[in-house]
């Protein structure tokens, strides 16, 4: 079996109606290549969201991951588990009440082929309020690229801790699966920390995700 380019690593708690309609956005062309993994946290409505996943996985040509953690791992436990289970050389995360913008997964997948050697990517995103205002969080005109070092950490901490959209080479935070940070409901930001010290990040300027 092909190793995916990318996994869409969605940890789901207790909200299957709102992980069906994000399931839904997903819309990669590049379906034999896209794989979706979705780790429930032992939630009280587990058997609903298996079958949310069921249903998607008959319906849908991507390969799908699901995982049903024995106790409730708590968020940052739960994202790890997403990463443990997906085979993708990148992650996308989803929070599972989020959506996919139409479109905008092809052109994320075409900027990370065409610039392998960036570890990190940080998303432009879209709020939809409840009085159906739209908010975009732009935070460049333009797609950016940064030099490792702390200087880029401090440009990016900050800008990355939503989690959807959140995008990033898997074989590179292998090594910082820790327990360190569970509680703190921001892991995804010590992740960050260590790759874009070391390694190149970019910014993508194109909305990929929504938060509704």
């Amino acid at each position: 079996m092909n190793t995916p380019f990318l996994s869409i690593c969605i940890p789901a708690y207790n909200r299957p109606d709102k992980l069906y309609r994000l399931l839904k956005t997903i819309d990669a062309d590049y379906s034999h290549g896209v794989e979706v993994v979705v780790s429930d946290d032992c939630s009280p409505r587990r058997e609903e969201i298996r079958e949310v996943v069921e249903q998607f996985r008959k319906e849908s040509r991507y390969s799908v991951v699901y995982r049903e953690n024995e106790t409730n791992l708590g968020y940052d436990g739960n994202l790890k588990e997403t990463v443990r289970a997906a085979g993708g050389e990148w992650i996308v995360f989803m929070g599972d009440d989020d959506e996919c913008i139409p479109g905008k997964l092809n052109a994320l997948i075409a900027f990370l082929k065409e610039h392998h050697d960036i570890a990190y990517v940080l998303r432009f995103y879209e709020v939809v309020h409840s009085d159906g205002s739209t908010e975009s969080f732009r935070y460049y005109k333009g797609n950016q690229f940064f030099e490792p070092g702390e200087k880029t950490y401090e440009e990016l901490f900050r800008k990355s801790v939503f989690i959807s959209g959140f995008t990033i080479k898997r074989e590179l935070i292998m090594p910082y699966l820790i327990s360190r940070f569970d509680g703190a409901a921001l892991i995804q930001i010590y992740w960050v920390a260590e790759l874009v010290l070391k390694n190149r990040a970019a910014y993508f300027d194109e909305p990929i995700t929504r938060h509704i």
